[in-house]
């Protein structure tokens, strides 16, 4: 762990959280209840099974797997999470990523690219919300960067698809006076722009490879030693332990996820060709609400410049990543079940509001902490208000609950506020008191659009 605490309710210091989590437990409670139809005995009463019947592990090689180290194990295992198709891909197809997921594989800093894809992101324009939350909760699937390159890809394939919708002779975007780019013209140049980075971002993941590779042959034994001698040398033995840990070195490829993460965003804007969103960027860094502040004047000024977007245009969010269909790339997300714990969570705000136990308000909280845990993390939507309380907003989060304290016995909440770069720490007296304001209308099964509806949908049959 680095950085500080970043309280909701005490804005003191932020914290970072580098961690590897190859599974969550309820994506391992999946593996078990499939490896328990698979296992047999032999005649010697030895275990029988075979992975490649599987749909969540058949990717494992049990030979290889058993004489991988604990990282390889732990990265072969959190692939798991990605849909077997994406899967294959990454490790037996032909995907320019492909390559790069292989010699990260092998890579002797592989426990730094597993860290980097760990930590939360903000998003990158005021209208952006939505699909940072949703792109924070992907990344927490995934190993490293480079399956992440090959899903951005796929992604903006699937947007490439519907730009038939897109018009020629429609604008991109309303504005008061002057031209601006067709509908057409505008979401080709941002699908090109966005393949251009997206090589740009692999061509970064490779110099980085290539450097750990020089590393390691500048530190490596020399010749003579290597052939005076059959036993390993010093300098052989020295190789092979693992590196010193260096966080520069997690930081230098976590700017990788945070480049590719703003990428993705400005994507997002392009997810219905014949609708294009206007972005507007955050002009300060880790502060949204300063941000909108400085740039809603700014935009009031701009549309009056020829081929500018009118000011209410700029207030249309973003597209979130559920409008187009990318989610069947993974085997497992971030939902919660509106049934799960005998319906609570359907009136779940109400339930902390209006309970004047306050055991019982916190009993509740603690059920979410652990349904969080057991997901290792949930999209969980609420709202805010701006502006004095003039403009209330919907808003999106990825929470997470870990334990802290010299004992771990301490329970929190991370929550990966889109507004911020760094997670907010709640404990959980903390996030009950945010719950129980209603203002904030706190919903864990409103957190994706894939939840909204399948709660309404068990509200009706109720």
């Amino acid at each position: 762990m680095v950085g500080h605490y970043y309280s909701v309710f005490a804005y003191e210091r932020p914290i970072s959280r580098y961690a590897i989590r190859p599974i969550s437990p309820s994506h391992c409670q999946a593996i078990l209840q499939e490896l328990s139809g698979i296992v047999t005995f032999d005649d010697h009463g030895s275990l029988v099974f075979n992975l490649t019947s599987t749909s969540l592990l058949s990717h494992i090689d049990m030979i290889a797997y058993t004489e991988s180290d604990l990282l390889q194990r732990m990265f072969l295992l959190s692939l798991s999470h990605l849909a077997l198709p994406l899967r294959n891909d990454m490790l037996f197809g032909n995907a320019p990523s492909q390559s790069l997921m292989r010699r990260i594989k092998d890579s002797r800093y592989l426990n730094y690219w597993m860290l980097s894809c760990s930590n939360c992101d903000e998003q990158y324009f005021l209208n952006t919300c939505d699909t940072a939350a949703s792109l924070s909760s992907i990344v927490s699937y995934h190993a490293c960067i480079a399956s992440l390159i090959h899903m951005g890809r796929l992604v903006c394939a699937e947007v490439e698809k519907r730009c038939p919708l897109a018009r020629d002779d429609e604008p991109a975007f309303p504005t008061l006076f002057g031209s601006v780019p067709s509908q057409l013209a505008y979401v080709s140049t941002m699908i090109a722009n966005f393949r251009s980075y997206m090589d740009d971002l692999e061509l970064m993941v490779l110099n980085i490879l290539d450097g750990e590779r020089q590393q390691r042959v500048d530190s490596g034994p020399s010749s003579s030693s290597s052939s005076s001698s059959s036993s390993p040398s010093s300098d052989e033995r020295q190789e092979l332990l693992p590196p010193l840990f260096d966080m520069n070195m997690v930081l230098e490829r976590h700017e990788l996820m945070r480049r590719w993460h703003k990428e993705m965003q400005r994507l997002s804007s392009i997810f219905f060709p014949d609708d294009p969103v206007v972005l507007t960027e955050k002009i300060f860094p880790n502060n949204w609400h300063k941000s909108a502040k400085v740039q809603t004047a700014l935009a009031f000024l701009d549309q009056f410049l020829p081929g500018r977007p009118t000011f209410l245009s700029r207030s249309q969010a973003s597209r979130s990543l559920e409008q187009i269909d990318c989610h069947y790339l993974h085997t497992q997300l971030a939902l919660l079940e509106p049934e799960a714990d005998n319906g609570l969570w359907l009136d779940f705000p109400w339930n902390v509001a209006d309970e004047t136990n306050p055991t019982e308000r916190m009993v509740i909280m603690e059920k979410l902490w652990e349904r969080i845990v057991h997901h290792d993390g949930l999209l969980i939507s609420s709202r805010e208000s701006l502006f004095f309380g003039f403009w209330t907003i919907g808003h999106l989060s990825y929470w997470k609950g870990v334990w802290l304290g010299p004992e771990l016995e301490d329970r929190y909440f991370l929550i990966s506020d889109p507004e911020l770069r760094y997670f907010k720490v709640l404990t959980i007296a903390q996030a009950e008191r945010f719950v129980a304001d209603l203002n904030n209308l706190v919903n864990p099964t409103d957190g994706a659009v894939v939840q909204h509806y399948r709660t309404k949908k068990l509200c009706k049959e109720l």
